[in-house]
C-alpha cells in the first residue's frame, strides 16, 4: 500500500500579514478582530471583504495568508486622443512650407501607470504629470506623425536637395476630456499611486529645486497654459 505523504492536503501560505498591513492595523485587528471600521480598511487594501464567517482574529489571518487571492488587474486599456499637427517644412535647398494634418493616437495603460510611478517616486507634482503626459503624448505624434498636407500658395524655395521641419505645433481637440480620461484609466490600474500623487507635492520639482524646499502651487495655471497652447 502507497505511503500517504505527511503534507498531503496541507495548505500553503501564500502571503504574510505583516508584508501587507501596518503594525498599527494588525494590532488593532488582534484587539477587535469585529470592528466595522478596522475590517473596512482591510477591506480597501485587500479589494475584497472579510467573510462575515471570520469573526476572530486568528480567522482572519488564516484566510488572508491562505484562502484570499488578490483581484485580478483590470485588463490593459488606452486613452484615445486626437491631434492636429503642424510645422514648417524647410530644407538646404532654401525652401520652406507651412504643413499640416490630423491623425488619432493612444496612450496606453501601461505608458500611463508608468508615468502614475515616476511621478509618485519622483516627487512630482500634479503640474509636473500632466506636463510628461503631454510630452508623451508629442512622442507619440512625432514618432508616427500624420499624413501632412504642403501649403503650395505660401511655398518658397530654389532648388530641392533636402528637408527637415521645426516649428511643430501640437493641438488636442480636448486636453481636458483626455486628462479626465486618463485619471479614470488610473483609478482602475494603481489607485493608491494616483492618491499619492493627487496629495502630494503641489509645486512643480523645478521650482522646489530653485527654491531649495516645497512651497504650495496651483495646477490649475499648469492647465491653463494647456487649454492656451490648444486654443492657438
Amino acid at each position: 500500500m502507497k505511503k500517504e505523504s505527511p503534507y498531503a492536503g496541507a495548505k500553503i501560505r501564500k502571503r504574510s500579514m505583516e508584508y501587507l498591513f501596518t503594525p498599527s492595523l494588525i494590532e488593532a485587528l488582534k484587539a477587535a478582530p469585529t470592528h466595522l471600521s478596522f475590517r473596512t480598511q482591510v477591506h480597501a487594501q485587500l479589494g475584497a471583504p472579510i467573510p462575515d464567517d471570520k469573526v476572530t482574529y486568528k480567522d482572519i489571518k488564516d484566510w488572508i495568508e491562505f484562502e484570499w487571492d488578490p483581484p485580478a488587474p483590470p485588463p490593459p486599456s488606452n486613452v484615445a486622443f486626437h491631434c492636429v499637427y503642424g510645422d514648417n517644412e524647410y530644407g538646404t535647398c532654401r525652401y520652406n512650407v507651412p504643413r499640416h494634418g490630423e491623425g488619432n493616437y493612444q496612450l496606453t495603460s501601461t505608458d500611463l501607470v508608468q508615468l502614475l510611478e515616476q511621478a509618485v517616486h519622483g516627487g512630482w507634482s500634479m503640474g509636473d504629470f500632466w506636463n510628461n503626459v503631454n510630452e508623451k503624448m508629442e512622442a507619440l505624434v512625432d514618432e508616427n506623425p500624420p499624413g501632412m498636407e504642403l501649403d503650395f500658395d505660401n511655398l518658397s524655395t530654389e532648388h530641392l536637395e533636402s528637408r527637415d521641419h521645426d516649428d511643430a505645433t501640437y493641438n488636442y481637440s480636448n486636453w481636458a476630456g483626455i486628462k479626465a480620461k486618463v485619471l479614470e484609466l488610473l483609478r482602475k490600474h494603481n489607485p493608491n499611486a494616483l492618491a499619492k500623487l493627487e496629495n502630494g507635492p503641489q509645486t512643480p520639482v523645478v521650482e522646489r529645486q530653485e527654491q531649495g524646499d516645497v512651497t504650495d502651487g496651483n495646477d490649475d495655471d499648469d492647465d491653463n497654459d494647456h487649454e492656451e497652447e490648444n486654443e492657438e
